[in-house]
């Protein structure tokens, strides 16, 4: 009987992530996963770190008390009641509702006037303004090639979940 081969893991060729591998997606969903990534991101000079949106509570929570360093969660819809995340340590909101990001904005706005919000500003100056008058405080811009077609697709599969 011929023994299989391990499956190679690729490594993770982002800047940030320089001294993580690719994990298998069972591992990456385990609850301690995004505290190592956060406390690792701390230790090598980060200054804040992102939770995505479907994070939950217990992880927030935990990532608080974990790191010094800000933690900003990423509102991708209206489907989750912010406070208790502001209540578990959220620092700072990142938006990123694709579409919906102006609307986004102006929701999380009213009810934090002076919660810091990072929002995603489209691809036209036009979007960019209507984010910042919706009362986003810093814009978030990317490139559009294949990375960030992936991180777009994995940000649309969140908000569909």
């Amino acid at each position: 009987m011929e023994q299989k081969q391990p499956k190679q893991i690729k490594a993770v060729t982002s800047k940030l992530r320089e001294h993580i591998i690719e994990m298998p997606k069972v591992i990456r969903k385990a609850p301690g996963f995004s505290l190592y990534l956060a406390f690792s991101a701390q230790e090598n000079g980060a200054e804040a770190v992102v939770l995505n949106g479907p994070v939950d509570l217990t992880t927030v929570k935990a990532v608080r008390k974990s790191v010094d360093i800000p933690v900003i969660y990423t509102v991708i819809d209206k489907a989750r009641d912010l406070q208790p995340y502001v209540d578990s340590g959220v620092n700072i909101f990142n938006v990123s509702g694709g579409k919906d990001t102006v609307e986004l904005v102006k929701w999380v706005r009213e009810q934090y006037p002076d919660m810091i919000i990072i929002a995603s500003g489209g691809k036209s100056d036009e979007s960019i303004l209507a984010t910042i008058e919706a009362g986003a405080d810093a814009i978030t811009y990317t490139t559009y090639g294949k990375a960030e077609q992936y991180f777009q697709e994995k940000m649309e599969s969140y908000r569909n979940h």
